[in-house]
């Protein structure tokens, strides 16, 4: 079995047009595809963006929330702390009296005169 010149290109040409619009073909589908990827992309982008902001949000509301806990604690152990040194203050001054008054009785009880 021969083949002639003629139908050998008629075949290759038939196969080479084949192969073009196979070709052709796979680049539409791939710049589609392309195409929904970006699509894709961009929506995962805005959804992102859009958590973000949520928890943004709610970070900052936890902030708040937080920085007033905070200052409520702060505002409680400075009234404690002065507490504490009004009651160090009183007992210190507490000391002078107490000796003096003892002081007092003991001369009253000796009879010794006290100024």
């Amino acid at each position: 079995m021969t083949i002639s010149r003629e139908e050998l290109d008629a075949k290759l040409a038939q196969n080479k047009a084949e192969v073009g619009a196979v070709a052709a073909e796979m680049r539409r589908e791939m710049s589609e595809w392309r195409e929904q990827m970006r699509s894709d992309l961009r929506d995962v982008k805005d959804a992102i963006k859009s958590q973000q902001g949520s928890l943004d949000k709610h970070f900052g509301a936890q902030e708040i929330k937080l920085n007033a806990a905070l200052q409520i604690q702060e505002h409680k152990f400075e009234k404690s702390l002065g507490d504490a040194k009004l009651d160090i203050i009183k007992w210190a001054l507490g000391i002078p009296a107490i000796a003096f008054t003892i002081y007092k009785i003991y001369g009253a009880i000796t009879g010794t005169p006290t100024p």
